[in-house]
């Protein structure tokens, strides 16, 4: 949850499908705010994670214990972490 690098070092950061995966409630929101703190400013977050949308009707995802995120979330998730 604490990255091992000095702040706005990066032009890029990617995170590929790890948010949704991480355990204790709030850890995604800090996860984004340690990705804004090593970007340099103008700098990208490339972040792929799992959807709500379009799963069907009233399916609930493969494994209950991962977060579904709408993109709406995302967005405010991001916007809140900077």
């Amino acid at each position: 949850m604490e990255l091992s690098f000095k702040n706005g070092l990066f032009d890029l950061v990617v995170c590929k499908a790890f948010i949704q995966h991480l355990p204790r409630k709030g850890s995604d929101k800090t996860a984004l705010r340690e990705f804004y703190g090593v970007l340099k400013p103008g700098g990208c977050l490339l972040l792929l994670t799992n959807s709500s949308q379009g799963i069907g009707k009233g399916a609930k995802s493969v494994d209950e214990k991962y977060r579904m995120y709408s993109p709406d979330e995302v967005r405010d998730k991001v916007l809140e972490a900077g």
